[in-house]
């Protein structure tokens, strides 16, 4: 099989502190091939299905009924994978309809029947139900996970036909964040995002098996990479699999295994004295990554070829530190909801993901929340190359019953699991200011389920910290997380002097205790994961901001500096999360506009960040 992979360098335009263009350098990973929807795992033989399909509303649900599986009269046409409600799509109607179809012709060659054809969605919101040429091959219900089927069983040279049908009620016992459920926007809750709303693709593998993923976990106590595969073999044959580390350009370890099942664990130790550091750490400053090649071989032929990547590095919490790389990193995070003004959820194309990431870094920020959202992997990609920690979240669901466990739970395990080795990814948040555990505060059982999450979380992944409810009523947490949006940076600054005052009993302010009932302060770092909010009284008159809004924008260089002295000064502060980013439609407490102008001076911002 030929190495198709190489490493890559492009330049996309940003914008300095006048808002003039200027060069930004991406240093890809070597298996990194453009609009590819998954860079972490790469295969070169793909067919990319976003692009324009046909569109049904189903308002009255009957085109089950009515086998729209073999075929419909399309209502629309439709670009994927922008959802129906975005500009971008082409239909832009924001009504809510809780039962869409989508269908489009899959034409394949003889040669690409010979191997696996499998069928990849990277996300639909909610449920999915797929059909090739009228055959059923599958349903995944959860909108924020990426999900497959293999559809050779069904498949034929020539013209193919896909459709899927997507599920997207108003239930509040689902993940659904800050999508909102009524027929109109309110608070922070906005625009629903129905359907497919990630890109769509096909890869082909060989009949004999594939890699399914592989879970790649750094060691920098021993300087190794734990690798974990899962395969699809259909057995009768001797395989083999081979691993393949490089650092940028140079081979550095290389090693190959009998398996006896579908599942096999490696370690690959990197220290090498063909690089002139022996071993390199990613950092935001230093976003290095080692490259890997893994190939599967049955019988001694090579079957399977994957191209994948991961940045050694380490990220845990330590007394009342957060470490990187065994020293004290602060965080200097801004809130990211990742909404798009004509895009919605989805992000209209690299080059502009490339343009937020360098915005956050050129505004003094060295991270992102994710808030409410589960980014794509590009997304995550260009935050591993360019240097950009991130929190990843659960979108939470708005209830606590039965079925609203079971739906977090396991949309969370299949997140986690696909945003895993991602150097970026740093802290993991299950729940966000107790949305869907409300009683949280009192209530055993949803403190439990809480607990539970928590300890799900850490038995995939024993180093990142986690915590269960991000802003306030914690339970288990490795990072005590506070949500204030006080304007008044004195009072701000007596509110919370006293680390004491965390300990759960301190009830001034803010209206929300740290600590659930029964749970106390334990000498975890502490960060302030929202805070600030402010908006300019302008933009209030179309939308909000937190409390009082600013007139113009000495008044915002006042506020947000004072605010941000104020936290600085607190030698028990492991760092901030500033609210945010970017405007979200009524939401009008961005530091740029939803089409990424920034209100005030980027090279100031950067100042006060780093000072």
């Amino acid at each position: 099989m030929g190495d198709v992979y190489a490493r890559d360098k492009r330049d996309y335009a940003s914008v300095n502190k006048n808002n003039q263009k200027v060069a930004k350098t991406v240093n890809h990973a070597k298996c990194y091939l453009k609009n590819y929807p998954r860079p972490q795992f790469v295969r070169e033989d793909w067919m990319s299905l976003d692009g324009d399909w046909d569109f049904a509303f189903d308002r009255n649900n009957e085109g089950e009924n009515k086998r729209f599986f073999r075929g419909f009269e399309k209502q629309y046409g439709i670009r994927v994978p922008f959802s129906f409600e975005c500009e971008a799509s082409g239909i832009a109607k924001e009504e809510p309809c809780e039962n869409v179809w989508y269908a489009r012709k899959v034409v394949l060659t003889e040669e690409q029947l010979k191997k696996r054809c499998i069928l990849n969605f990277d996300g639909v919101d909610h449920t999915a139900k797929v059909w090739f040429n009228g055959n059923f091959v599958g349903t995944h219900s959860g909108g924020y996970a990426r999900f497959s089927f293999d559809v050779s069983g069904c498949a034929k040279e020539g013209e193919n036909l896909l459709v899927v049908k997507a599920e997207d009620g108003a239930e509040i016992d689902k993940p659904r964040g800050k999508q909102r459920w009524m027929d109109y926007n309110y608070g922070c809750w906005y625009v629903q995002t129905t359907g497919i709303w990630k890109s769509v693709w096909m890869e082909f593998t060989a009949p004999e098996g594939r890699i399914g993923s592989v879970k790649i976990t750094p060691r920098t106590d021993e300087y190794s990479f734990d690798l974990e595969f899962e395969t699809s073999l259909s057995g009768g044959a001797e395989y083999e699999l081979l691993t393949e580390v490089e650092f940028r350009g140079k081979p550095v370890c290389v090693v190959r295994s009998k398996m006896d099942g579908e599942t096999l664990k490696q370690k690959c130790f990197i220290e090498s004295s063909r690089i002139d550091n022996q071993v390199y750490f990613w950092s935001p400053n230093d976003p290095a990554v080692y490259d890997f090649a893994f190939t599967l071989y049955c019988g001694g032929r090579a079957i399977d070829r994957v191209g994948s990547y991961c940045g050694f590095r380490d990220f845990r919490a330590e007394g009342n530190k957060v470490m990187l790389n065994g020293f004290p990193f602060y965080q200097k995070l801004v809130l990211y909801q990742g909404y798009w003004e004509k895009s919605g959820l989805t992000p209209p194309d690299e080059e502009a993901i490339v343009k937020d990431l360098s915005l956050i870094k050129e505004a003094g920020f060295n991270g992102a929340r994710l808030h409410q959202i589960v980014e794509t992997d590009a997304f995550l990609y260009y935050a591993d190359m360019m240097g950009l920690v991130v929190w990843c979240e659960l979108p939470s669901p708005h209830t606590f019953n039965g079925r609203a466990c079971e739906r977090a739970s396991r949309e969370w395990q299949e997140i986690v699991k696909q945003a895993y080795n991602h150097a970026s990814v740093v802290t993991w948040v299950v729940y966000n200011e107790s949305w869907g555990i409300r009683e949280v505060s009192y209530n055993r059982a949803q403190q439990a389920f809480s607990e539970g999450m928590y300890l799900l979380t850490k038995a995939y992944d024993g180093m990142r910290p986690v915590i269960a409810n991000d802003g306030w009523e914690h339970t288990r947490c490795d990072v005590l997380t506070i949500h204030n949006y006080e304007q008044d940076a004195k009072v701000f600054g007596e509110t919370y002097r006293d680390v004491n005052r965390l300990q759960g009993k301190y009830q001034k302010a803010p209206p929300h205790m740290p600590f659930a009932q029964g749970y106390a302060y334990d000498g975890q770092p502490v960060i302030f994961s929202e805070y600030g909010g402010c908006a300019f009284s302008e933009d209030t008159k179309a939308g909000w901001g937190y409390g009082e809004s600013v007139r113009g924008v000495d008044a915002f260089y006042n506020r947000f500096g004072a605010l941000l002295r104020t936290i600085k000064s607190l030698d028990y502060c492991a760092g901030y999360c500033y609210t945010q980013f970017t405007d979200v439609q009524q939401e009008k407490n961005g530091l740029f506009t939803i089409d990424r102008v920034c209100k005030v001076d980027v090279g100031r911002l950067r100042s006060m960040n780093e000072e």
